[in-house]
């Protein structure tokens, strides 16, 4: 919603998903990204507001085809991630249209944290659906 928020979003996600198909044990991010800071309610606010939804999630999170999230698979998840975070550049111009990368990445995210598969599956198919729209609206 605030102009350029997504391509800042979008660098440094493909930041870090970079670093993360190449492999590298920890992730390195830039000073200003590091020492950003949020007010104390609205980080307060934004948790008691996600509780419930955060309630759901992690009951239908679990391990299960754990072998997606291990090399070489994880490797391909960052790929996509990497994909996901270019589409949101010219998505970027259109409202709300970056919701649909944005969202197979919270899916990639879910499925690495939990070792869940199936999210990583559900994330992969959102990215491909998201390939076809942007193929749609760009071309």
């Amino acid at each position: 919603i605030i102009p350029g928020m997504t391509w800042l979003a979008a660098a440094l996600t493909m930041l870090v998903a970079g670093q993360m198909a190449l492999g590298l044990p920890s992730i390195w991010l830039p000073k200003k990204a590091l020492q950003a800071q949020l007010p104390r309610n609205a980080v307060r606010s934004g948790i008691e507001k996600g509780r419930g939804v955060a309630r759901v999630i992690d009951k239908v999170l679990k391990p299960r085809l754990t072998f997606l999230s291990k090399p070489p698979f994880v490797n391909l998840v960052a790929v996509m991630v990497i994909a996901a975070a270019l589409i949101t550049f010219p998505l970027g111009l259109i409202p709300f249209a970056p919701l649909a990368p944005g969202l197979a990445v919270v899916f990639f995210g879910l499925g690495m944290v939990a070792r869940d598969g199936l999210w990583l599956a559900l994330g992969t198919g959102v990215m491909a659906g998201t390939a076809w729209l942007t193929k749609s609206l760009i071309f």
